[in-house]
């Protein structure tokens, strides 16, 4: 549906007369004056455009928010791929990966030498971490990328205690997230 499909408001005043009575019989409105008459149209003209235009205003709430998870599902997929590409380059990392997603990692991880896209996965596999309790993933060159991410991970991964995040590119654009986690 598109905006051009809006409902029209219809108005009982500009129809022919031969219009009007075969929209009064429709309608079933046969008693009283004209004036009363068309008042009661108009109304039930009314009641059909206020009801159509709630059912078309939800019909493009509902586009829109289809057009919006296909936007989110295909940025998510894009950054799925992404991070497998940068797996494939870094199987040290893939290695940390496998082990936090399997709760087999050590309970204080430390990791260095990790691209931003493969630190994003790693953020990801924290999500359903219960083993490790301490993290530390400075001296990386992390930037604003891995704020989203921090704070994904830390809004549902409530056994990590400690996050070392120190000697990154962090700036307040990244740390928002985190620290609306925190909060």
């Amino acid at each position: 549906m598109d905006q051009s499909m809006a409902p029209v408001k219809r108005i009982a005043m500009e129809l022919a007369s031969e219009d009007l009575q075969s929209e009064f019989a429709r309608y079933g409105i046969t008693a009283g004056d004209v004036n009363s008459r068309f008042m009661a149209l108009q109304e039930r003209y009314d009641e059909e455009y206020d009801t159509s235009i709630i059912e078309y205003e939800t019909e493009i709430q509902k586009l829109e928010m289809e057009r919006t998870k296909k936007t989110y599902e295909d940025a998510l997929t894009t950054a799925l791929m992404l991070e497998r590409e940068a797996l494939e380059r870094e199987p040290k990392a893939a290695t940390i990966i496998r082990q936090i997603e399997a709760n087999v990692a050590p309970k204080r991880l430390v990791v260095r030498g990790i691209s931003q896209l493969s630190c994003c996965a790693l953020f990801r596999a924290m999500r359903n971490n219960s083993n490790v309790v301490s993290l530390d993933v400075s001296n990386n060159e992390l930037s604003d990328i891995v704020g989203g991410p921090i704070g994904n991970m830390l809004s549902t991964n409530k056994k990590l205690r400690v996050l070392d995040l120190g000697f990154n590119k962090l700036t307040i654009l990244s740390l928002r997230p985190i620290a609306t986690v925190s909060a």
